[in-house]
């Protein structure tokens, strides 16, 4: 499953702590700052649970299942190399 995830963390929390955690999905791709695609076969529940660190009490996070057949929008040719392998099984 593809799911976005969305989170305004609280302060001093470093990028790289971030993506360390999500070295533990099956793979992502950062969209930008704090935002991310990721695939993984955990819920999204499991997913925002493992990020409340970096965001309670003060900050945000949100995780969404993607729906991959609806897509369009203008990102990098690696982006979009990387989303289809993914989105097209």
């Amino acid at each position: 499953m593809l799911y976005i995830v969305h989170m305004k963390p609280n302060p001093n929390v470093e990028m790289g702590s971030v993506q360390e955690l999500l070295n533990d999905a099956d793979d992502w791709h950062r969209l930008g700052a704090w935002c991310w695609v990721i695939e993984s076969e955990q819920t999204g529940t499991h997913w925002a649970r493992k990020l409340e660190k970096f965001v309670k009490p003060q900050g945000e996070v949100f995780v969404c299942q993607l729906q991959p057949s609806n897509r369009n929008g203008y990102k990098t040719k690696k982006f979009w190399e990387w989303f289809r392998k993914r989105a097209d099984r």
